[in-house]
């Protein structure tokens, strides 16, 4: 199991009794993911403002759904309370600060309003307006659309305090032969859905419109048979939106007019999205592994945030919502696709990468799964840490794979984060000795902490070396002391006799700056672009004099994906 190649042979060697991987015991497997709710046996259409948590719930009985009712969860308390009861038939409620709304489908059609904080209920838009579907509900702003003859609008409606309704959009374009299907107001635009069920082909668009304009653009069409299901969601510019079969997981600037990032082909069948910056959480119905992915639009990261093991019983037409450092999504409650529908739950740790993964029940040739770190190094990942110094060397995993866009190079990438580097793995280099490449983890951190313009990072003058040491005129730094003896002694295996320039310069990359006394850790350092090498002097005459920085480890952090 064990690669005791001579370069890196005399680092295992204090390791392999104390540390090692696995006994192939399982452990216990995640909690349950579904939240349990005290006042209804049933929950659908969620929705959160990060504070709170509202849905439609049925009692226990109520299998024919004939007396939905509105509740509320305080996400920091756990605090359970019922907004609205009775035998009315209300639902599709939003909450924003100490405001809930929701529709009252008690023919009239009315929009009902709570103010949670002194318990006083209102009525937002009276009956007999002529409402067309469901009302939304921006901070203290109240949207809804109203239709006249063939002519939508949109109205709204300020409900702190209460003021007279104004007109938004007075006119919602609408092509002939269609009809508007679904609309909500994102920053200062309006966007909304129709379609035209008299062509051949259900034809289903997406369009836009900034308020206090005239002019509409048509982001997005569908024609698919019997296909009408785009979702979106958005906040500020940012609009997000995709359907099950054609349109393709978009993230689309609404000032600008501009596509940032589409997800073409990896994840298909997009259901329900949830979007709080930073994070996107999606529902793929790709069969036959239906998933929660996640994207961090501040890293450019693609990651499975919920897996299929997970999910037990999908159900594809539920909500998805993330507030208060959660991720809620709907579940059918048993494999009976008819059968009742609940809320499930996880906090966002456990859907980053970085979450702590299960042990294995049966022994894997192709992986190792690390008690220590809880994570796994499979594949190609896993055949490159034995090869080239392994923990010694890189330390610990503490993601799964994801997908990244390198900044270098602005390409995606799979990538895996460990202690102290970052695996890349490059398909056009297949079959090379670069097949996977090192993050230039050093060089980030320097940028990061703004250390290239201080002293230490300037470029050196060649004459001004010490002959102890070794000058790089490619960069203008230079390697003295232990520092150098290190750098001499490992590097990746490329088969070269001893441990060459290039396979040092693989595994550290050049210098970056000279060796100084850190002012934060009170160690000589001196850092490269893959990597940062400490001196400690109560290690002196071992084989951990100089130790590698857990630049990885620093990365998640300051990502927010880890807590040490």
């Amino acid at each position: 199991m064990l690669n005791t190649n001579l370069k890196h042979q005399a680092l295992w060697l204090p390791l392999i009794v104390a540390l090692f991987l696995v006994n192939f015991q399982p452990e216990a497997a995640y909690a349950s993911p579904f939240l349990q709710t005290s006042s209804t046996a049933e929950q659908t259409e969620i929705y959160s403002d990060g504070e709170t948590l509202v849905w439609t719930g049925y009692k226990a009985g109520d299998t024919n759904h004939k007396d939905p009712d509105i509740y509320g969860l305080k996400l920091k308390t756990g605090q359970e309370f019922l907004i609205a009861g009775g035998p009315a038939a209300q639902g599709h409620p939003e909450v924003s600060g100490n405001f809930v709304i929701w529709v009252d489908y008690t023919s009239p059609m009315t929009i009902r309003g709570k103010d949670l904080e002194s318990g006083q209920e209102f009525v937002v838009v009276p009956p007999k307006q002529n409402l067309v579907g469901s009302a939304h509900l921006s901070g203290t702003r109240v949207h809804w659309l109203v239709v006249q003859g063939n002519n939508y609008s949109v109205m709204g409606r300020d409900i702190s305090p209460l003021g007279e309704p104004f007109v938004v959009l007075p006119q919602v374009f609408v092509a002939q032969y269609n009809a508007l299907l679904n609309f909500s107001v994102v920053g200062q635009h309006v966007v909304w859905q129709t379609i035209n069920s008299y062509s051949r082909d259900i034809d289903c668009r997406l369009y836009i419109q900034k308020i206090g304009t005239t002019e509409y653009k048509k982001l997005a069409n569908t024609p698919i048979p019997a296909a009408c299901t785009i979702s979106w969601t958005g906040s500020g510019n940012t609009l997000i939106y995709a359907d099950l079969q054609a349109i393709p997981l978009t993230i689309y600037d609404l000032e600008s007019e501009k596509v940032l990032h589409q997800f073409k082909d990896q994840f298909t069948g997009t259901r329900a999205i949830a979007f709080k910056e930073p994070y996107l959480f999606w529902k793929t119905t790709a069969y036959p592994s239906p998933t929660i992915m996640g994207y961090d639009l501040a890293t450019d990261s693609l990651f499975e945030a919920v897996s299929t093991e997970r999910i037990r019983n999908f159900d594809f037409s539920g909500g998805l919502v993330y507030g208060g450092e959660r991720l809620f999504w709907l579940e059918k409650k048993d494999q009976d696709q008819n059968g009742p529908i609940t809320l499930a739950s996880i906090p966002l740790s456990e859907a980053l990468p970085t979450a702590a993964r299960s042990a294995p029940t049966n022994s894997d040739p192709t992986s190792y799964y690390f008690r220590e770190s809880k994570h796994y190094l499979k594949d190609r990942f896993k055949d490159y840490w034995d090869h080239n110094g392994g923990l010694a060397v890189f330390g610990f995993p503490f993601t799964e794979q994801l997908m990244e866009t390198n900044p270098d190079d602005s390409k995606n990438y799979t990538v895996q984060y460990l202690e102290r580097q970052r695996f890349e793995y490059h398909p056009e280099n297949a079959g090379t000795l670069y097949e996977i490449l090192l993050g230039l983890l050093g060089k980030a951190e320097a940028n990061h902490l703004g250390l290239t313009t201080t002293a230490p990072f300037a470029p050196v003058n060649a004459t001004r070396v010490s002959t102890d040491c070794t000058f790089f005129a490619a960069v203008g730094h230079s390697l003295c002391g232990k520092f150098y003896a290190y750098w001499r002694s490992h590097g990746l295996e490329f088969g070269d006799s001893g441990v060459s320039t290039r396979e040092a310069l693989a595994l550290f990359g050049y210098p970056i700056s000279e060796s100084y006394l850190d002012p934060v850790s009170g160690l000589t350092i001196q850092y490269f672009e893959r990597s940062r090498f400490e001196y400690h002097p109560e290690n002196a005459g071992t084989p951990y004099e100089v130790l590698l920085g857990r630049l990885a480890i620093n990365t998640l952090t300051a990502r927010g994906w880890l807590q040490e």
